[in-house]
């Protein structure tokens, strides 16, 4: 029964036994009573009413930001195209037991979730992580500078475990206006630190003082000022704007058992390099992801914490803005050299993709995300003439390859050749390819950026040592 409902009978019963019997005795005063209790209760109904149609609104404002993607979704394959973390199959085959197991286990979780702190978190900034490998610290410093030369005005926060910096290089990050250094060492963090080398950056994302985050990997460089995203409508009418990696995931993965969610042939995974979170409407699946980062069972089905946003977020049916437009790729040609430091003649043209470019929801270039290059960052490159700007500079970035168009199931090639990691597009006859497009990379890059992060990673590449085995050819775009 609900409260108007009771009101009512109550007044029906007082109408029944009481009333017509202080009529009949002609009481005035009783009467006057009995009027003015009849317009209060009346005004709380209409006070009541109000309320109610506010708490609609309200909650129909919700369910438009946390609104769904409406697509004519079809079911994946057993395909998992060329992607490097399917290669373990053998690690798929769960029992029926495993799979109940491990429902009820991260369900339980969820419902163990604290509440979102209200007053804990406020504001938009950056957060990101660094450590001593692969030089991190140096090029998040020349990442930070970066983002300062473009304006971006946006407070940053560095997280690391103790230890894992040295006083030099937290100085180094924090002389950068508006940039502050975050040691975590509580214990908790610790443990699932313990469990995952990938749980810094959720720990991170929910450990930082801002409510609205734009993570950047420490390789990964802005083309521009990415303040903007956070206005984007994309982003408002959601919780999250997410990003897509070159692989898809096939259907055999009981990822998709556990978590009771549909595997989709439109959906390609996703590369967390960049992230964009509303903390506040986005806290249960925020959390859930860093349970599955640590989570060993996960772990072993997928890799790392790149897929578990989304993944997370699609389980507890919570909505988030992918973006469509497959990456582009940017790196170099090359051919092999002979015994004699020749060209062979029969030496074909190879493409050595080294960074994931990736678009904003509009399809226009903003993160470059250096994940391959920075295994071999010291290597040789040749200057640049038609750029003056990048005269005596090693500039791994000559070329732009990208599909002309998106669609499900477009393959990339991750291969190891000639002593360093290339990415690269498939080529095919199949109605699912694209045709490839190749442009000149600093037609699209600004030459002054690339000349400005040199300048501010601070890097002599004089010294860097020549390549022994390859020699890296620039196309003629003029012609």
């Amino acid at each position: 029964m609900t409260c108007l409902q009771f009101i009512r009978r109550c007044l029906a019963i007082f109408h029944k036994y009481v009333l017509k019997k202080i009529i009949l005795s002609k009481n005035i005063y009783l009467l006057i009573t009995i009027f003015l209790i009849i317009i209060i209760v009346g005004f709380g109904k209409l006070i009541f009413s109000s309320f109610s149609l506010l708490a609609i609104h309200q909650s129909k404002l919700v369910n438009k930001i946390v609104r769904k993607e409406e697509f004519d979704y079809i079911p994946c394959t057993s395909d998992a195209g060329n992607s490097p973390f399917a290669t373990h199959r053998e690690k798929w085959l769960l029992s029926n037991k495993s799979i109940v197991d491990a429902q009820l286990k991260w369900k339980s979780f969820v419902a163990s979730i604290p509440s979102y702190p209200t007053h804990k978190y406020a504001g938009s900034g950056i957060v990101s992580s660094a450590h001593n490998g692969y030089d991190s610290c140096r090029r998040l410093v020349a990442s930070l500078k970066i983002l300062r030369w473009l304006n971006c005005k946006l407070p940053v926060e560095i997280f690391s475990f103790r230890g894992e910096l040295t006083p030099h290089q937290i100085l180094m990050l924090t002389e950068i206006p508006d940039v502050k250094s975050v040691i975590i060492d509580d214990k908790e963090s610790l443990t699932d630190k313990g469990h995952s080398q990938y749980a810094i950056k959720l720990l991170a994302i929910l450990k930082s003082r801002f409510e609205h985050v734009l993570w950047l990997d420490s390789d990964n460089i802005p083309v521009r000022d990415p303040t903007y995203l956070f206005d984007l409508p994309q982003y408002k009418n959601s919780t999250a704007i997410f990003w897509p990696d070159f692989w898809f995931t096939s259907i055999d993965n009981p990822v998709w058992r556990i978590l009771n969610i549909p595997c989709r042939i439109q959906d390609y995974e996703q590369e967390s390099g960049q992230i964009l979170i509303n903390k506040k409407f986005a806290w249960k699946p925020l959390n859930m992801a860093l349970y599955m980062t640590t989570d060993k069972l996960f772990q072993t089905l997928l890799y790392g914490d790149k897929d578990t946003f989304r993944l997370s977020w699609r389980a507890l049916n919570v909505s988030f803005y992918f973006v469509r437009k497959y990456l582009a790729i940017g790196g170099f040609e090359y051919i092999r050299k002979g015994e004699q430091d020749n060209r062979l003649s029969n030496t074909p043209l190879r493409f050595c993709g080294h960074t994931m470019i990736q678009h904003d929801p509009n399809g226009t270039i903003l993160f470059l995300h250096m994940n391959l290059l920075k295994g071999y960052f010291y290597m040789k490159f040749p200057h640049n003439p038609q750029y003056p700007q990048l005269l005596n500079m090693s500039n791994p970035w000559r070329i732009i390859r990208q599909y002309s168009e998106t669609k499900a199931r477009l393959k990339a090639i991750l291969e190891n050749r000639d002593g360093f990691g290339c990415t690269d597009l498939s080529k095919g006859e199949h109605e699912y390819y694209s045709p490839i497009i190749d442009v000149d990379y600093h037609s699209i890059v600004s030459a002054n950026l690339t000349a400005k992060y040199f300048e501010f990673l601070n890097m002599n590449s004089q010294l860097f040592p020549e390549t022994s085995n390859i020699q890296v050819i620039d196309r003629n775009w003029t012609q």
